[in-house]
């Protein structure tokens, strides 16, 4: 087998670390395997270094650093360095040098109340991680257009008081 991104895939190289999330890995340990056995809370010597049998997780997976992150599509890719080269331009700057310099990754958050959601990172040449445009802007000396200030609602109490 293979990784997306080309890496080979086997059990030596490529570790798969619980999900943390499924029904296994939240169980706690029974006490009465043979795994529980040996483990030193229950009086083994831990030298079977196995997880309990209920706990065994449903959806291994490999770990972040193995993941392929970049996104699959290569047109989603290019489209969002298209966004960030326009942002870079409507700011004063080379909005050509950041689309063939830099790369974008999206990740996707695995576990926790935020399941799912997805973060852009951009890389510029040297490697260093901005986790958005603004942030670009501000490391290239850019100014960066300000956003129209958001309107506030009355207070409930503000306004009953009078």
């Amino acid at each position: 087998d293979e990784e997306p991104n080309g890496g080979a895939l086997n059990g030596a190289t490529r570790r798969r670390v619980r999900c943390g999330v499924c029904e296994g890995c939240r169980n706690v340990d029974c006490g009465e395997c043979a795994a529980c056995k040996s483990m030193p809370k229950f009086g083994g010597s831990g030298s079977s270094k196995q997880v309990c049998i209920r706990r065994r997780c449903l959806d291994l997976q490999l770990p972040p650093s193995a993941r392929s992150r970049v996104p699959r599509d290569p047109a989603s890719v290019e489209a969002l360095l298209d966004q960030l080269g326009a942002f870079v331009e409507d700011c004063g700057g080379d909005g050509n040098a950041i689309r063939a310099r830099w790369r974008v990754v999206v990740e996707t958050r695995k576990a926790g109340a935020t399941a799912g959601t997805r973060d852009t990172y951009f890389y510029n040449e040297s490697g260093r991680r901005f986790r958005s445009k603004a942030e670009v802007a501000r490391s290239l000396g850019l100014d960066i257009p300000q956003r129209p200030a958001r309107m506030r609602r009355p207070s409930s109490a503000s306004s009953s008081s009078k």
